[in-house]
């Protein structure tokens, strides 16, 4: 049931500021790391075993005969090549989730060096995006 009291929550969502140690931030930012690693190379040895099956039986030759002589007819698997496709759309993906992540640990880890103490003010979305 929808309330007026759920609505005012989630404006103050938008609102409302926590403090977080800098370092819990860098925690969470090396378990998101680890998540995208672990992610890539899954998916990455998916791609091996994907190609190697387009390369080993994705293919079928035909000959086809017609009155000027006969034709090769080349017909590919697309469940194959589509599986393929979709291993490599993942691996760029964690890869580049991965880089972004970095980042993010190498800017907040050198604030971190300076001051091993200090602070962030996040947001619901902050929250949300580092994995807190």
């Amino acid at each position: 049931m929808y309330t007026e009291s759920k609505e005012q929550n989630l404006k103050n969502r938008e609102k409302w500021e926590f403090t977080f140690k800098v370092k819990e931030v860098t925690t969470a930012l090396d378990k998101r790391i680890e998540h995208h690693n672990s992610r890539l190379a899954w998916w990455e040895n998916e791609m091996e075993q994907a190609e190697a099956g387009l390369v080993d039986k994705g293919f079928e030759y035909r000959e086809r005969r017609d009155s000027r002589g006969e034709q090769l007819i080349v017909v590919g698997d697309p469940e194959l090549a589509n599986r393929v496709k979709e291993c490599r759309d993942s691996v760029n993906r964690h890869k580049d989730k991965k880089h972004y992540f970095e980042t993010w640990n190498r800017v907040l880890g050198s604030q971190l060096k300076r001051d091993s103490q200090s602070t962030l003010l996040l947001k619901y979305d902050d929250i949300k995006f580092f994995g807190l």
